[in-house]
């Protein structure tokens, strides 16, 4: 046992410093993404100020950027003066960016922790390299955002919630209360993910119970009041575990004891009357803003609403129920995809057990998910799906088999599943099976955070470099703070065109380089945007980086176009 403890340790570090060694590398060579601007300015002021208020206002809640941005304070305050954003955000942004691996070692230990639980020893460790090689978590795991935070943290929930279920109090509700509000201080969908990890939990246990298959024999009546009886103990515990886990998190969030203007203009927008007196007078005198309630809010809201999605080469204004099963074809790994359709086939039982009930629940949750801007809102599912294949896979192996070709098939399969993952660097971001093409042809399918996040500036600063720098012009998905200094004097769509003749003029002379998410995504951005898509649409780029289409506005080149 002390042998095997030892392993397990050499195990979890062996592959954590791998995978890190990725992230931190991969991380050098791409540019900021869409989001992580924003986290950076808020996320440092919250430190500076001590106030959440921009980030709650956004939907954001602030344990990832409190984690990621603690290192760049600290050399702030040891060096005795405040970064400079503009002129240093590259030397910011590798800081946070390395903060990020607290949370992805948070993920790799938990996983081990959750496949040994229902596999034993060599599915823990299974569990282990499947997460560690899988390359759309390496591709958010080497970024200062949110979605490996959300995802290690439900690793622990499920674990404390797990191991509790024949504890005392503390194990069972103290602990997971605990892990739930620190899951829902990542983000705000922790509150879903949470709840359906709960849910398949008592759904498996109640499925071991006699009486609960045999409603007809019972009748209908008997058999509810049987259910809720012994249902009673779930329910008080899980309202236990979501009170106490909301109260740690409007403990945690706090309050700037402000009112909040939004609240205050709704109430004047109200008819006259006294309705609208009264809530004038609570919008003027509620000085309880900004708080948990305030983010977790904004973020349900997001959710009903919706909006258009870009997939299978077509854009839809409204959400479409099929994208997540869809993109999961094309983002995830080819031995990932075979080796589940085989278990499914010829050992379904390696699946039932509550992991695999978890993760059955959280694939039938995605097609409700209405947020649909990339996989990374689904990554907990991605790390579920990886934890039960690993216990699976060692469930399903014929214990009459000699040892040594257990342990062979171990190796084989590790080996197998690092390829995609050194084929993905640094490009996690634009990973894309072989089955729809692979990453070079990931942008007629998906566009947002699946491919081009705005991380390409870097690849395009570098190819203007061995282009001998020549005067370009760039509209992007992106809010890189470098690119309002950046030499390509940045053009974006939301200049006021009025014809396709004046889009020509201001790009005359020019190399123009656009986003594969503007190419390929919303067709009608905005009226001068599908002006300026009508002149493009008509051209061939004459090269291209990972991200950027470039087009050619100069005098003839003898460069070859791109096909």
């Amino acid at each position: 046992m002390e042998a095997g403890r030892w392993m397990d340790r050499a195990w979890i570090i062996g592959w954590g410093i791998l995978s890190s060694i990725w992230c931190l590398t991969a991380s050098g060579q791409i540019g900021a993404t869409f989001d992580e601007p924003h986290y950076l300015k808020h996320g440092l002021h919250a430190w500076r100020s001590g106030s959440y208020h921009q980030l709650l206002r956004a939907g954001t809640m602030p344990l990832p950027t409190d984690v990621e941005y603690l290192p760049v304070y600290i050399v702030e305050q040891v060096r005795d003066r405040p970064f400079d954003i503009e002129r240093e955000y590259v030397l910011v942004q590798r800081i946070a960016r390395a903060g990020n691996l607290a949370f992805w070692w948070l993920l790799l230990y938990f996983s081990w922790r959750l496949g040994r639980r229902f596999g034993g020893p060599w599915a823990g460790r299974l569990a282990v390299v499947f997460v560690a090689c899988e390359p759309n978590l390496l591709a958010h795991a080497c970024l200062a955002t949110t979605d490996i935070a959300i995802s290690a943290c439900l690793a622990m929930f499920a674990e404390a919630y797990l191991a509790g279920r024949d504890k005392t109090w503390r194990g069972r509700v103290g602990l997971p209360a605990l892990c739930f509000g620190m899951a829902l201080l990542a983000k705000v969908s922790a509150l879903a993910f949470a709840g359906i990890i709960i849910g398949a939990v008592e759904l498996h246990r109640l499925w071991s119970l006699p009486f609960f298959l045999s409603p007809r024999s019972l009748g209908p009546i008997t058999w509810m009041r049987q259910l809720w009886r012994e249902t009673v103990a779930f329910r008080r515990e899980t309202f236990q575990i979501f009170f106490l886990g909301f109260a740690w998190v409007f403990l945690y969030c706090g309050s700037d004891w402000r009112t909040e203007p939004g609240f205050i203009r709704m109430a004047n927008g109200l008819p006259e009357g006294l309705w609208r007196t009264i809530m004038l007078f609570v919008a003027e005198n509620l000085k309880i803003f900004p708080n948990a309630g305030q983010g977790i809010f904004y973020q349900i809201a997001h959710n009903f609403r919706g909006h258009g999605v870009f997939v299978m080469g077509n854009w839809f204004p409204r959400a479409v129920w099929y994208y997540f099963p869809v993109a999961l074809t094309m983002k995830l790994t080819l031995p990932v995809m075979l080796l589940l359709a085989g278990l499914l086939i010829t050992r379904p039982r390696s699946f039932a057990h509550p992991l695999g009930l978890i993760v059955a629940i959280l694939f039938l949750f995605t097609f409700n998910c209405r947020v649909q801007i990339g996989i990374r809102l689904i990554l907990p599912f991605v790390s579920f799906l990886m934890i039960g294949l690993a216990v699976a896979f060692v469930r399903a192996w014929p214990e009459h088999r000699p040892r040594w070709s257990f342990h062979a098939g171990v190796t084989a399969l590790a080996a197998i599943m690092m390829v995609p993952m050194m084929l993905a660097w640094p490009h996690g971001l634009c990973w894309f099976n072989r089955l729809w093409g692979g990453p070079d042809e990931g942008y007629r399918y998906l566009s947002d955070s699946n491919y081009d996040w705005g991380q390409g500036l870097d690849d395009l600063t570098r190819w203007r470099e061995e282009h001998g720098q020549p005067r370009m012009k760039m509209w992007y998905y992106g809010s890189d703070p470098r690119a309002r200094q950046h030499e390509t004097n940045v053009f974006f769509a939301h200049i006021n065109l009025k014809s396709a003749e004046e889009f020509n003029q201001i790009v005359k002379g020019h190399y123009v380089a656009v986003g594969t998410t503007i190419m390929h995504s919303n067709p009608t951005p905005s009226p001068s945007g599908e002006i300026a898509l009508s002149v493009l649409k008509t051209k061939k780029p004459i090269a291209r980086t990972m991200t950027f289409f470039i087009y050619d506005f100069t005098e003839p080149t003898h460069m070859a176009a791109v096909p």
